[in-house]
């Protein structure tokens, strides 16, 4: 190595500037840009985690067989943040998880359903009549008893039809007192 770095010293003393830099672009390209993408993965990495970290879960809610597009469910993920204690650092996600034309976006975000459910990640389930009887043949939901959201002003805001909605538990959440709070946005409003 110590032999090498001196043939090339060498070998560049007697170039001139032009040839210099023609002669280092040749041969070294590659680790130029190897060491530009090494960097700004490094430097990515430090500021998502140091610097700019994404804020936690504080609630995520699973939103199951109810119509709803995307900007509502968003929306009300911005009303429940009253719920949480730090809006900086915390964040409350509602994901739809309804089946779709699509099958291979269904599988996918069944699929996404699971792994978050192994995690202990989502502490609600939002849906309908159906869709807890389906929950619980599964073996989703906590032993507490889902709590029907009909007639709450906060699904009404947004235009739901609160008729068919419900409440639960999933079965391994650990934010119990997270998702009484929730539930008391739910049923009387932000």
């Amino acid at each position: 190595m110590k032999n090498f770095f001196k043939t090339e010293w060498a070998k560049l003393r007697q170039m001139s500037f032009a040839e210099k830099r023609w002669y280092i672009w040749q041969y070294y390209k590659l680790h130029f840009f190897g060491f530009g993408l090494a960097a700004f993965l490094v430097g990515s990495v430090v500021y998502n985690i140091f610097i700019n970290p994404p804020p936690d879960d504080f609630l995520y809610i699973a939103w199951i067989g109810i119509p709803a597009m995307p900007a509502t469910l968003e929306g009300m993920s911005e009303k429940l943040s009253v719920i949480v204690d730090d809006p900086e650092s915390q964040r409350v996600i509602i994901t739809n998880y309804s089946i779709t034309a699509d099958p291979g976006f269904n599988m996918a975000m069944q699929t996404r359903l699971m792994a978050l459910l192994q995690t202990a990640s989502i502490d609600v389930f939002v849906t309908t009549g159906g869709g807890l009887d389906e929950l619980a043949e599964q073996g989703l939901l906590h032993p507490t008893p889902p709590v029907s959201l009909a007639g709450s002003p906060f699904l009404e805001y947004f235009g739901k039809d609160s008729s068919d909605v419900y409440m639960a538990i999933a079965g391994n959440t650990r934010r119990l007192d997270t998702i009484i709070k929730a539930l008391e946005v739910f049923l009387y409003g932000a």
